[in-house]
């Protein structure tokens, strides 16, 4: 999960601040890294990251406050959020998002697979539930065919995100299948990826 953080780190970058056009992804990219980061680096510092940013104002972010804050102990902060949540319509992919996401972090990835499906089910066009999805399937080495269905899929939805690159290659290494392994990863080293990436794919070459 701390790789799929750091892909989802440059998710957000592919996107524009304020533009309507990008505010629902970009929202869904906020709370999913909120919620990385209170594992990575505790609820106080998730909660600054998403205090910080103003761009949004739902159900789900203010719901995303009050289980910070509940970790936190401040109750009856907490309890406000709840108050502000229920001002907001629900929007059940945002929820069911998070949901997965939770599961996956308590490593149950087969409960975590099932809720980004149902999310695919409503948005089939989410790009993020789509990559969770095949990172949750990559977690269980005994279903690294449909982790490779699924990392093809975001490859062709997102070309330029070559996180999807990298993942199908391991992918397609574990299950046998490296022919073109080594030429794909140099392709991706090629474009001039994040540093997180390069430092992935050398290590993966080595």
């Amino acid at each position: 999960l701390p790789v799929a953080h750091r892909a989802l780190e440059e998710t957000l970058e592919f996107t524009v601040p304020r533009d309507p056009g990008w505010t629902v992804e970009r929202e869904r990219l906020t709370l999913l890294q909120a919620d990385l980061l209170a594992i990575e680096s505790g609820p106080d510092e998730a909660l600054r990251f998403l205090d910080q940013t103003h761009e949004f104002a739902s159900r789900a972010v203010h719901l995303q406050r009050a289980r910070l804050l509940e970790q936190l102990k401040r109750v009856a902060d907490a309890a406000a959020a709840r108050e502000q949540a229920l001002k907001f319509p629900q929007k059940l992919a945002e929820e069911r998002l998070l949901d997965g996401v939770r599961r996956a972090r308590d490593r149950d990835f087969d409960a975590a697979v099932r809720d980004f499906e149902d999310v695919l089910n409503v948005e089939p066009q989410m790009f993020v539930a789509r990559f969770l999805q095949a990172v949750c399937l990559q977690q269980q080495q005994q279903r690294w065919p449909e982790a490779k269905v699924a990392f093809a899929g975001c490859l062709a939805q997102r070309p330029q995100f070559l996180w999807s690159e990298y993942f199908l290659c391991v992918a397609r290494s574990e299950m046998g299948d490296k022919s073109a392994v080594e030429s794909s990863l140099q392709r991706v080293l090629s474009l001039q990826p994040s540093k997180p990436l390069e430092e992935s794919v050398r290590n993966f070459l080595r």
